[in-house]
C-alpha cells in the first residue's frame, strides 16, 4: 500500500477510535486518549480497511507515522500465517 493511501486510512481510523482530531502524525496513541481496548479497535479497523499493521507495532511505535511506515514497508521476512476463525 503506497503511503498516502496509507496515511489517510490510518488518520480515519484514529479519529474514529479517539472520537476527535486533536492528533498529529507524531503524537503517541496512549498520549491522546487512547488506550488498551482502543488499540485493539483501532487496529481490528485497519485490517478491515486492508492496512497490514499488527497490535504489537502499535504497542512498539504508537504514532500515526510509524504505522504508515509499517504498512507501506515491504515485507523482509517470511510472511506471518494468517488466523482464522474456528466454527464452533
Amino acid at each position: 500500500m503506497d503511503a498516502a493511501t496509507a496515511r489517510s486510512r490510518i488518520t480515519e481510523a484514529w479519529e474514529k477510535v479517539l472520537g476527535h482530531t486533536d492528533f498529529t502524525d507524531d503524537d503517541d496513541f496512549f498520549a491522546v486518549g487512547g488506550d488498551s481496548m482502543g488499540a485493539i479497535l483501532l487496529v481490528r479497523k485497519l485490517n478491515k480497511a486492508g492496512v497490514a499493521v499488527e497490535l504489537a507495532d502499535l504497542m512498539t511505535e504508537p504514532t500515526v507515522a510509524a504505522l504508515v511506515a509499517a504498512a507501506s514497508a515491504e515485507p523482509d521476512g517470511p510472511e506471518r500465517p494468517q488466523l482464522r476463525r474456528i466454527p464452533r
